[in-house]
């Protein structure tokens, strides 16, 4: 696959991708940069897990390493979602 097309592929899924981020952010979770740090990790370990898998010369994706990286994201994609309650109320 074409580097050019490889990357404009990739940016095109920042919006799926990047949601625990859009999520911490519209609830204005104290987690937020957090947060964003880990998922910019994730989609970083993403990118390469799959160019690096379309880069050999027989492509073949690693299975273990993107089941690793869907589970990472799923949990940050919860701790996105649900703020802990504070104690006061």
């Amino acid at each position: 696959m074409d580097s050019t097309v490889f990357t404009l592929m990739f940016a095109a899924s920042a919006p799926i991708v990047l949601l625990p981020t859009v999520f911490a952010l519209f609830a204005k979770s104290r987690r937020a940069s957090l947060i964003a740090g880990f998922n910019l990790l994730l989609w970083g370990a993403l990118y390469l897990t799959v160019k690096g898998a379309l880069g050999a010369p027989i492509p073949n994706i690693p299975g273990l390493s993107l089941i690793v990286v869907l589970l990472a994201w799923l949990v940050l994609l919860r701790f996105a979602a649900t703020e802990k309650k504070s104690g006061a109320s």
